[in-house]
């Protein structure tokens, strides 16, 4: 199993402790320790009621996980995760392109399809097209990564003839990881994607994010043996699959509970363990980073 490092970011946090001396000492660490990954989260304009109701505050994330490329030579950017229906397809490949050039061919294109209505209304696109954007935008990655012209018709755009250069490092393309629990997460990535990333969540969480609820490690396994099933009858590998699960951070963060539900997990199939880590605001993310690797990474790895 590997490990990702997730960056999150509490709202109006002390600047000096997200600015970039910081990011970047916490981007080398990470690597440093063992960290197979770093990842930070998409919210280019929550809104102030989410922020008050436990939400978070974002760099951008292709422009935080590339200034962390420029500092770090072999850990992967991946972020938590890009929401691609409101974006334009084409300017997000691009981005995931510029990113795997510029790191040496580090980057993962995980997205996600969002949740938060205010947020669509605030990008101009309709909450209730996200399904078919999501579905159109991942065909039209796939299609620029090529090098081939594009000629698609979507929602939002008209593409004759379109190419992007550089391409990605990374051949075909960078691998698409899914987030979500859904089913139709689930679906898409049997059809396209490299891996699937889920999030272990109850039944307010499962509400508020719009997804289905995966409560505990049975659920878990329910749903990763369902990804499985539908990646065979879509004709592809599941063992090739990456299973990033974001699992939250433990009641208990003493090492030994720590080290024996990633243990749990590993056993279940996961391959990259998602842990939080919250900075920029009352808890010491940076250190809690470094006890984690401390406690778990170099356990595992002796």
């Amino acid at each position: 199993m590997k490990f990702t490092a997730e960056i999150i970011f509490p709202p109006e946090s002390d600047v000096e402790r997200i600015g970039g001396e910081a990011i970047a000492l916490i981007a080398r660490d990470a690597e440093a320790a063992g960290f197979d990954a770093i990842s930070f989260n998409d919210h280019p304009a929550p809104s102030r009621k989410w922020l008050a109701a436990g939400g978070h505050d974002a760099h951008d994330p292709i422009a935080i996980l590339a200034f962390c490329a420029a500092v770090t030579r072999t850990i992967r950017l991946i972020p938590y995760q890009l929401v691609l229906p409101y974006r334009n397809p084409f300017l997000v490949a691009k981005a995931f392109a510029s990113l795997d050039v510029l790191s040496g061919g580090r980057a993962v294109a995980s997205v996600c399809l969002g949740y938060l209505r205010s947020e669509f209304a605030a990008m101009g696109v309709p909450f209730e097209e996200r399904h078919s954007r999501m579905d159109e935008a991942l065909e039209v990655l796939r299609a620029v990564w090529t090098g081939e012209g594009v000629h698609s018709q979507g929602l939002a755009y008209h593409a004759i003839d379109q190419t992007a250069t550089p391409l990605p490092i990374q051949r075909p393309h960078p691998p698409i990881w899914i987030g979500g629990n859904s089913r139709a997460s689930r679906e898409r990535v049997a059809r396209v994607g490299q891996g699937w990333a889920p999030i272990l969540n109850n039944e307010l969480a499962a509400s508020t994010t719009r997804t289905a609820l995966l409560a505990d490690e049975s659920a878990f396994e329910r749903a990763l043996d369902e990804v499985r099933e539908l990646t065979r009858a879509a004709g592809r590998d599941p063992d090739e699959l990456e299973i990033q699960l974001n699992a939250g951070v433990a009641a208990d963060k003493g090492p030994d509970a720590e080290l024996e539900r990633v243990e749990r997990f590993s056993k279940l199939g996961v391959t990259q363990y998602l842990r939080p880590f919250f900075v920029g605001g009352a808890d010491n993310g940076h250190e809690d980073m470094l006890r984690f690797a401390e406690q778990v990474l170099d356990v595992r790895d002796a």
